[in-house]
């Protein structure tokens, strides 16, 4: 049923039902997360080059992404004597793994780093024949422990004739002090569980995207939203 499947990701769906019988395919629902988790990959493929999805359920409905380096042949959720949700996951190595659990992803026992992404679309503000000048962002994140994302952003398609800005690494995400985890000299008294951070930015552009990334096997972290402040610098 093709038809009911999201826009979103019903391209992907496509690709995976074409070469469904050459796919080991598990999926599961992580309840405490609003989520479902499906994860695909073929008996001669490595866990590094494994590829799932993710959809998880938001008032605004489904929001979807997609994984890559865990390899799930074997994939199972459930509530344990106390109640606490748990996820297990196994490779085609013979490997179980607690699914949701670390900074790293440990295929096959060796840990790698995680590259996590997320790019908007393109911008034009509501008009397309403006040039904007960005002046700066304000980032609203969500961190679980230390983490240094960088932001990307790129003008007018990514235009090559045009300069494009360096990438801004957002190295001052402040911890909030939470009683009983807290240590002295690391984390901020007052501080917001979702801090809001503002980095300039320069260049121009009549349309502008943004991308939020980072390599690495520092805390995981959710980005809420975004703010952009500009100004108009002429029409072409």
């Amino acid at each position: 049923e093709l038809g009911s499947v999201s826009r979103q990701i019903q391209s992907i769906i496509s690709d995976i039902a074409l070469s469904v019988n050459s796919f080991t395919i598990t999926s599961a629902v992580l309840r405490s997360k609003s989520q479902y988790r499906l994860f695909y990959s073929s008996d001669n493929q490595s866990s590094v080059s494994s590829k799932g999805i993710i959809g998880t359920l938001t008032p605004n409905g489904f929001e979807w992404s997609e994984t890559l380096g865990i390899q799930a042949v074997g994939f199972t959720t459930g509530f344990d004597n106390n109640g606490i949700e748990q996820e297990y996951h196994g490779d085609n190595a013979g490997y179980v793994y607690n699914h949701d659990t670390g900074n790293s992803f440990t295929a096959s026992g060796s840990a790698f780093n995680i590259t996590a992404s997320y790019q908007t679309p393109n911008y034009d503000f509501g008009d397309i024949g403006t040039r904007k000048t960005l002046q700066y962002a304000k980032i609203s994140i969500t961190p679980e422990g230390e983490v240094q994302p960088s932001l990307r952003v790129r003008y007018d398609y990514e235009d090559t004739d045009i300069p494009q800005p360096a990438d801004y690494v957002l190295d001052s995400v402040p911890l909030p002090a939470l009683f009983g985890t807290a240590l002295f000299a690391t984390a901020i008294f007052g501080a917001s569980n979702d801090p809001m951070l503002r980095q300039a930015i320069q260049g121009s552009g009549s349309v502008c995207n943004f991308r939020i990334s980072s390599t690495d096997q520092n805390a995981p972290y959710a980005i809420n939203g975004i703010y952009i402040n500009y100004v108009p610098s002429g029409r072409r």
